[in-house]
């Protein structure tokens, strides 16, 4: 048996669990409740860290997104492309 309930995990072990294993309880937890969907122990780990590894993509894309903004800003600032005009630069080159 496994109780982790209550613990405010935010993500299960990275090693395999025992394959004996026959109860797994997160309750009070960020992950899904395995009940609903009545899989094994593995299959639910499987989704719930597929769920986690989602969850960060999507929290990377948004820091990146901050990011490529200020870079554009930059970049693309009306006095730089002004000065890059004036040296003759094409707008397609830029």
């Amino acid at each position: 048996m496994l109780f982790c309930s209550n613990n405010l995990l935010t993500t299960l072990p990275d090693t395999l669990l025992p394959e004996n294993l026959q109860v797994f309880v997160c309750n009070n937890n960020k992950f899904p409740d395995r009940r609903e969907y009545e899989e094994s122990i593995p299959e639910y780990v499987a989704r719930v860290k597929a769920i986690a590894e989602a969850d960060s993509k999507e929290r990377i894309v948004q820091r990146c997104a901050v990011f490529f903004e200020e870079l554009a800003r930059t970049v693309w600032h009306p006095s730089r492309v002004e000065k890059l005009m004036l040296a003759g630069v094409d707008m397609e080159e830029m």
